[in-house]
């Protein structure tokens, strides 16, 4: 069932950041293999919030079994190297790759195709203004 695999050693080195919204700091590498997208890496450094999620919800649920893919897929939303449902796609197959139970990553999977539109625009928009 698991598609790809993580490159990088699990459980994920990171430190929560002191700001307003509750935000993360990659400490070490995380390379992802898909199987059938190929290879990503996210770089030492990168800031991610993990899986998106409401404050009323538990953080567990941000910072659980979940964590990795929901790296990757922040990463693909920044840098936008696939399309957006193909970053999706790769959040799912992470997740699963993550153990995380069939459900729950539907779940997620089903939320981030229905509201991830935003988050994905406003990276689109960041980048052209960058390269102008």
């Amino acid at each position: 069932m698991f598609m790809g695999q993580f490159l990088s050693p699990l459980p994920l080195d990171v430190e929560i950041i002191p700001t307003r919204n509750l935000v993360f700091r990659l400490n070490a590498p995380l390379i992802y293999q898909s199987k059938r997208y190929g290879k990503f890496t996210v770089k030492k450094g990168f800031i991610t919030d993990l899986a998106s999620i409401p404050r009323f919800l538990p953080l567990s649920l941000q910072t659980g079994d979940l964590a990795p893919a929901a790296i990757i897929h922040d990463y693909l939303y920044a840098f936008q190297p696939v399309p957006r449902k193909t970053a999706d796609l790769i959040f799912f197959e992470a997740a699963l790759d993550c153990k995380v139970a069939m459900s729950k990553a539907d779940l997620f999977y089903f939320f981030v195709r229905m509201f991830g539109w935003k988050a994905w625009n406003k990276n689109k928009k960041a980048k052209i203004e960058n390269n102008l």
